[in-house]
């Protein structure tokens, strides 16, 4: 599906428009690598589903806690 950005749209807001949930902003921002601004007009690939398995098998992958004695 292709969504596009409206004035104001953040990637939270665009996940809560769509999946109902902002945590999936990130699976909105992993199927568009080349966009780097929202500015009106651009459109955005949205995938149909929302996986939470692969937004925290993500974010516990990239957010480890490194402990120095």
């Amino acid at each position: 599906m292709l969504y596009t950005v409206e004035t104001g749209d953040t990637l939270f807001k665009i996940a809560e428009k769509i999946y109902g949930d902002r945590i999936c902003w990130q699976v909105i921002y992993n199927a568009n690598p080349e966009v780097i601004v929202l500015v009106p007009g651009v459109k955005l690939r949205v995938p149909q589903y929302c996986d939470y398995r692969y937004i925290f098998s993500h974010l516990t992958a990239n957010n480890r806690f490194k402990f120095v004695s």
